[in-house]
């Protein structure tokens, strides 16, 4: 099976682009970028014990699509992931770019 048959969501790109208002006050606004196949590897859990009731909601994200920046987002149906660090790079045995491997953390809307 081919790595490309992993990829079996579609997913909008964001990227934030900072405008201002009336007032010279900066506006933190997402257009969309991109239309991408990625696929989502959600690695959120829940401490019950220590922390009661504390949620990490993280997840490694997959895709072929190389422009993506440390502060886009990802939505995936309906939920939003804010890409946390620079994106990973993945190479073939020859050196070029196979895949990218994204960190993400799960955005509260």
């Amino acid at each position: 099976m081919t790595f490309d048959k992993f990829m079996t969501q579609s997913a909008t790109l964001k990227r934030l682009d900072n405008t201002t208002d009336r007032y010279n006050n900066i506006v933190k606004q997402f257009d969309n970028e991109a239309t991408i196949n990625v696929r989502v590897d959600d690695q959120s859990s829940t401490e019950e014990e220590i922390n009661a009731g504390s949620t990490n909601k993280v997840a490694k994200i997959f895709t072929r699509y190389q422009d993506i920046n440390a502060h886009d987002i990802i939505e995936v149906d309906g939920v939003v992931w804010k890409v946390i660090g620079e994106p990973i790079i993945k190479l073939n045995g020859n050196g070029t770019i196979h895949h990218l491997e994204i960190n993400a953390e799960k955005v509260s809307v």
